[in-house]
């Protein structure tokens, strides 16, 4: 993981941050996503583009976002690129047992499984295609149009790619 390239990133989290992060969300983080948070702290990839084979295209990555001084806590005022603001953002739209990671495609979202099955599967969170505008059907309908990309944050992390590749 160090071998990779990020722009826009923040200082890596001390561990006692990332404790208080993974106590926070009920202790459901990969030991990958806490190695990733402790040096790089989100920010954008310079091989940012993955594989999405439902759709049998490539997409991409607009940023991995960054924890603040709010942890996970759903914040308003918070930077756009921050967890706190996509918490709060996003509330009750992403499955119960998912963590929002980034954003990928202008709209749409990367997730972590933090609990059963999908503890630890990076997964994608197709916003763009939910029917209508209407927050509401959002909330009702926040498992619909998720995909799995990755076993691992690790995994996930080795699959990425340059534009051209």
């Amino acid at each position: 993981m160090h071998s990779m390239v990020f722009s826009s990133t923040r200082p890596g989290l001390s561990a006692s941050q990332v404790q208080a992060l993974d106590s926070q969300l009920g202790g459901g983080l990969s030991n990958d996503y806490k190695a990733f948070l402790s040096v790089f702290n989100g920010g954008v990839p310079e091989l940012g583009y993955f594989y999405a084979d439902w759709l049998g295209e490539d997409l991409w990555i607009d940023w991995f976002c960054w924890v603040d001084e709010n942890l996970a806590a759903p914040v308003h005022c918070a930077e756009y690129d921050s967890l706190s603001f996509a918490r709060y953002k996003y509330s009750g739209m992403v499955p119960e047992d998912t963590l929002i990671i980034g954003r990928c495609c202008r709209d749409d979202l990367l997730l972590l499984g933090l609990a059963g099955a999908r503890h630890g599967q990076v997964l994608y969170k197709d916003i763009a295609h939910l029917p209508g505008g209407d927050r509401a059907v959002w909330r009702e309908r926040k498992d619909d149009l998720v995909s799995s990309l990755a076993g691992s944050f690790g995994a996930f992390l080795k699959c990425l790619k340059d534009e051209e590749d």
